[in-house]
């Protein structure tokens, strides 16, 4: 107890940190790798810590790059997003909630779920949620009338001029929108020159194409 906390191994120091954020018994824990540095036995122990404190009520958000760790928890990672989402306590800090709420959401494969939300979203002034939308319509549902509305939608908010976005940011997300529009119109008038008798072939589903600068922006939540 005399050592002073400088002193201590990455493990001590991260034990220290856990009991100082628990200690309160907060209604939101949030934790940046709460296991880091700690051997196995341990880091059951602040796992096992963690989901009692889930199951009791308390909102947790837990970033970790061990998968094993957060396997099994996205029922409480959305709950806590929600409530963060909600703006409760933080409104600042619900526009972020909503998007990572929303990506959590389509990883689970709760795809009706992320849309409504990104809907809301758009109705809230967010220009992000344009991109995601369009690429649901297109690639799982198929839609490119759809997708193509959206786009025109999105076009239309970046020319009217949005708060906050840069020029540069401004005239590469046109381009970015241009180029989607310019796919799905040409798609959309062979699909319309083809002979009525004739089926239109299916389109194969492209989940994996490769994301554009700004999207992969988007993604990593720049």
């Amino acid at each position: 107890l005399r050592e002073r906390v400088g002193g201590y191994s990455t493990g001590m120091k991260t034990r220290l940190a856990l009991a100082r954020a628990v200690l309160h018994e907060p209604d939101l824990l949030l934790l940046d790798e709460p296991t880091s540095g700690l051997d196995p036995e341990s880091s059951q122990a602040v796992l096992a810590l963690v989901h009692e404190m889930a199951q009791a009520g308390t909102a947790v958000v837990m970033c970790t790059h061990l998968l094993l760790e957060a396997e099994g928890r996205e029922e409480e990672a959305v709950r806590a997003y929600r409530l963060v989402a909600s703006g409760a306590g933080c409104p600042e800090h619900a526009p972020a909630a909503r998007k990572r709420l929303s990506f959590l959401y389509k990883r689970m494969g709760r795809y009706e779920e992320a849309m409504d939300l990104w809907w809301c979203m758009l109705a809230d002034g967010e220009l992000y949620p344009f991109v995601e939308l369009a690429k649901q319509y297109e690639h799982r549902l198929r839609d490119d009338a759809a997708a193509l509305e959206i786009v025109d939608g999105a076009i239309a908010r970046v020319e009217e001029g949005v708060p906050g976005l840069a020029r540069y940011q401004r005239g590469r997300l046109l381009r970015d929108l241009n180029h989607r529009r310019q796919r799905l119109a040409r798609r959309l008038e062979r699909h319309a020159a083809r002979s009525p008798a004739e089926p239109a072939p299916a389109r194969d589903r492209d989940d994996t194409a490769s994301p554009t600068p700004h999207q992969r922006e988007v993604q990593a939540g720049r």
